[in-house]
């Protein structure tokens, strides 16, 4: 994992982080939309060029629940300490598979 840009981290980031210190929050009603920073930096190049957008423009790759962020972050990143009853959990009440 790279640098944080921000001087502050945001809730997305807080979320992660207390993950990976080993927190064991299942926030069983959570959805999370991710994106990677390289699209979304092509995506803010590409609406400051084009002279007809307007409005707001959302750059989201996929719309997942908060266990399956889990999981894929447990898969991920072995070497931190994401706690398995997390995801154990997450599992036996069907938020996951």
């Amino acid at each position: 994992m790279g640098p944080v840009i921000p001087p502050r981290l945001n809730a997305s980031m807080l979320m992660l982080v207390r993950l990976l210190q080993g927190g064991t929050e299942t926030y069983e009603d959570i959805f999370m939309g991710c994106s990677h920073f390289k699209d979304v930096a092509r995506a803010h190049i590409l609406v400051y060029e084009n002279k007809s957008a307007t409005g707001r423009h959302l750059c989201v790759e996929a719309i997942s629940h908060y266990g399956d962020f889990v999981a894929k972050v447990a898969e991920l990143y072995p070497e931190y300490s994401v706690p398995k009853d997390a995801v154990e959990s997450l599992k036996s009440e069907g938020f996951i598979s």
